[in-house]
């Protein structure tokens, strides 16, 4: 369905953390959010992917590694500016303009249902 729609289905935790639904999930949701670290590896063991993250209380000792995509991919070296101000590993996948969700959902394959 979501190949159908041109769209990516996201399962929220804090909106949804039924976790004895979650096998049925898998089968739609190719990714999630993580307002934190638990959540995070929720997602990783639970769907096997990584999650979209956002949480303005971080800490350092708990990411070891940014991944950048979209449009600011596009400035040179965004990377080791980013990974020099934050002293954290920065990287940056060969097409960062395809790891969008409009650019996860425009590639994919899943088979109709």
């Amino acid at each position: 369905m979501a190949c159908k729609a041109d769209v990516e289905i996201i399962l929220a935790f804090k909106a949804y953390a039924l976790w004895k639904t979650f096998p049925i999930f898998r089968n739609y949701v190719n990714a999630t959010t993580a307002s934190s670290l638990f959540e995070s590896r929720l997602a990783l063991e639970e769907f096997g992917s990584k999650a979209h993250t956002f949480s303005p209380a971080y800490t350092d000792y708990e990411i070891e590694e940014i991944v950048i995509v979209g449009g600011t991919c596009c400035l040179k070296n965004i990377e080791k500016i980013i990974e020099s101000r934050l002293g954290i590993k920065v990287k940056k996948p060969n097409n960062p303009m395809f790891v969008t969700p409009l650019g996860i959902a425009k590639s994919c394959k899943q088979k109709p249902l």
